[in-house]
C-alpha cells in the first residue's frame, strides 16, 4: 500500500531585551552615601536545537515531508538616558551582549517498490539589533574606575547551523533537500551630543 511519513519542528522567539537608566535620574548624589560600581547590561542567551525524523515505505508508494526551523528575532538595548547625572567610586558599565547557538536538522528516508519521494527543509533566521549607548546631556563621574560601553555578539563561540538530508529507493524515486541559514545582525555603541566624562580609568567603546 500507500505510506506517508511527515515530521516537523520549530522553534521560534520574538522579544526584546532592555535595560536602562531612565531620563533625568541623578545617581550618587545623596551627600554621604557613595557609589562603586554602576552596571548596565542587557543580555540574551539562545542555545536551540530542533531535529526532525521522518521515514515512509510503502509496498507501492512512499512519501516523506520533514521540516526543521529556528526563527529567533530580537532587539537587545542597554543604555543611560538623557541628562543622566552618575557619580560612582568604581566602574561605570553599559552593556548589550547576544550570545547564540542555533541548529536545524531534517532527515527523511523514503522507501518503496514503486514511487519514493521525500522532501527535507531546515532554516535557521537570526536577527538582531543590538544597541549601547550613553544618552545626550549626560554626565558621568567615577573617582576609581574607568567607563566601558559595549554591544557585543558572540564574544564566546557561537554558531548557526542547517542540514537536510533526504533519501530514498523505488523504481521511481524522487528526493529532495534544501538548508538555508539567514542571519542579520546590527551592533551599535556610542555617546550622544553634549556627554560629559570624568574617569580615572580607561574610556571603552565597542561594537563587535
Amino acid at each position: 500500500g500507500t505510506s506517508a511519513g511527515a515530521a516537523i519542528a520549530v522553534a521560534t522567539f520574538d522579544g526584546d531585551i532592555t535595560a536602562y537608566i531612565g531620563d533625568n535620574t541623578q545617581i550618587g548624589q545623596v551627600s554621604g552615601n557613595t557609589i562603586g560600581d554602576v552596571s548596565v547590561i542587557a543580555d540574551l542567551n539562545v542555545d536551540v536545537e530542533v531535529d526532525a525524523w521522518a521515514v515512509a515505505a510503502g509496498m507501492t508508494n512512499g512519501f516523506a515531508i520533514n521540516v526543521g526551523v529556528i526563527d529567533i528575532a530580537s532587539s537587545v538595548e542597554a543604555y543611560l538616558g538623557e541628562n543622566v547625572t552618575a557619580i560612582a567610586t568604581g566602574d561605570v558599565t553599559v552593556k548589550a551582549l547576544t550570545q547564540t547557538k542555533l541548529d536545524a536538522g531534517v532527515w527523511g528516508v523514503t522507501v518503496s517498490t514503486g514511487l519514493a519521494m521525500g522532501a527535507s527543509f531546515a532554516s535557521v533566521a537570526l536577527t538582531l539589533d543590538m544597541d549601547a549607548y550613553i544618552g545626550s546631556s549626560s554626565t558621568i563621574s567615577s573617582s576609581g574606575g574607568g567607563l566601558a560601553i559595549e554591544a557585543a555578539h558572540n564574544k564566546d563561540a557561537g554558531s548557526a547551523k542547517a542540514d537536510a538530508m533526504a533519501s530514498g529507493g523505488g523504481y521511481y524515486a524522487g528526493n529532495g533537500a534544501l538548508a538555508n541559514v539567514s542571519l542579520d545582525v546590527s551592533v551599535d555603541a556610542g555617546i550622544g551630543q553634549n556627554v560629559l566624562i570624568t574617569v580615572t580609568d580607561d574610556i571603552s567603546i565597542l561594537a563587535t
